[in-house]
């Protein structure tokens, strides 16, 4: 079973969160000190020289660190980020974000059309933390060809798996789009009469959803 985080700038970030980050780093060059910072995470935080929330808490001087289980970097909700109680938990989006760029990072998120704001701008040592204020929904997928290597090819692999069009076990990572992945999607477009060119673009990445939603509806 994939991991539920990704690194992102050798920081453990939600896996539903990191291309629409991935795509605002690219565009804007900034970078991330700290994303998602949970125990769960702590292997991979400490394979890149971090430390999880309750370490960062327990060794930092007072008031630098949330406690455990009420910060936004562990989604949970501090009682300032967002309304409801302290220690709410909080959907993958909410995640707390440590940018080096913050600002250029709110106007960027703003083109998208995504509402990102600076979460404490009156503090000394939080003019860095940025929160999304509502689910970014823009679709930030790239058209997928051969040779690329991202989140979004892993999602198109499990698809093509379940249509069989790819078998269960690859031989390659399932992030790359290999000449195996290629070849299925040409296998697929053209068995549903589309232009057989290897890439999946909008057009090819929404009938393939639906071939798969339409499997789904006659299993159930």
């Amino acid at each position: 079973m994939a991991s539920k985080y990704v690194y992102v700038d050798d920081c453990p970030c939600p896996r539903q969160l990191a291309p629409i980050l991935l795509e605002i780093k690219k565009e804007t060059g900034v970078s991330f000190n700290s994303i998602y910072r949970g125990t769960d995470a702590r292997a991979m935080l400490n394979a890149k020289g971090k430390k999880d929330q309750a370490w960062l808490y327990a060794n930092l001087p007072r008031g630098v660190a949330n406690p455990p289980g009420v910060s936004t970097h562990e989604l949970r909700n501090d009682g300032v980020a967002y309304k409801g109680w302290r220690g709410m938990p909080l959907r993958f989006w909410q995640c707390g974000l440590d940018i080096n760029g913050s600002q250029t990072f709110v106007r960027a998120a703003a083109k998208h059309g995504f509402v990102a704001t600076i979460t404490y701008p009156t503090s000394s040592v939080e003019r860095h933390h940025v929160n999304f204020r509502k689910q970014p929904k823009l679709n930030l997928r790239p058209t997928l060809s051969k040779g690329h290597k991202n989140y979004w090819n892993w999602q198109l692999a499990k698809k093509l798996q379940y249509l069989g069009y790819l078998p269960k076990k690859l031989g390659h990572s399932p992030w790359v789009f290999t000449l195996q992945v290629e070849k299925a999607v040409m296998l697929y477009q053209k068995h549903h009469k589309l232009v057989q060119d290897g890439k999946v673009g909008n057009y090819t990445w929404f009938q393939i959803t639906t071939s798969v939603r339409n499997k789904q509806q006659k299993a159930k």
